[in-house]
């Protein structure tokens, strides 16, 4: 793991936080060892093209205590775990419809004692429950999959923020975009890392 690259992003990590972080890309590289979570080009980039990505949340909305967060497809525990060792007063769900992502993950997040944290074999689809904060790494097509995560969305809410959904995406999306009725914003990840990786990255806000 970069460690000075994700402080020089990121200042306010605590030494706890960054301990937690790196132990999560240990067990992660570990894990990936028997099963396939992320590729191991990306594991030697760890920090550039998953931490920073994940934790890009940060730099662009303000998360409050309590709030309910889902982490939809989420693999090898990304975004949720690291948005989880830094925001340890909110609730996160993480869930994968493969089993054995499932099984790594929540061994990784025993062994991080992530007490904020629970993770599901389940569908998005077959979900049920309410959530201000639904987020997505997997390759979820938006124009595929917007209106059942709609549902999931806590509308009641709170009288100070706003219940979102967050897909993570890269390249052209006007396929993906096009016929899409609800209101939506796209933050370009270049405008809070300035690595060239992030050229072509950006949050897709509804």
């Amino acid at each position: 793991m970069n460690s000075k690259l994700l402080l020089s992003y990121f200042p306010a990590i605590t030494a706890l936080q960054l301990e937690k972080l790196e132990q999560y890309h240990f067990h992660l590289s570990e894990w990936n060892k028997k099963i396939n979570l992320i590729s191991e080009n990306d594991l030697s980039d760890f920090t550039l093209k998953h931490l920073l990505p994940s934790l890009s949340v940060l730099k662009c909305m303000k998360l409050h205590d309590g709030m309910n967060v889902l982490d939809v497809g989420t693999g090898g525990g990304l975004p949720g775990i690291p948005l989880a060792i830094m925001l340890n007063q909110l609730n996160f769900m993480l869930i994968d419809s493969t089993g054995k992502k499932v099984n790594a993950v929540t061994d990784i997040a025993e062994k991080l004692n992530l007490k904020n944290v629970k993770v599901l074999k389940r569908r998005g689809e077959d979900l049920t429950g309410k959530f201000h904060l639904i987020l997505t790494r997997a390759a979820l097509k938006i124009n595929d999959s917007i209106v059942w995560l709609r549902k999931l969305v806590d509308n009641e809410g709170s009288s100070f923020f706003k219940s979102r959904i967050i897909y993570f995406k890269g390249g052209n999306l006007n396929d993906e975009l096009k016929n899409i009725k609800y209101r939506f914003k796209i933050l370009h990840l270049s405008n809070y890392y300035q690595e060239d990786y992030f050229n072509e990255k950006m949050l897709v806000c509804f």
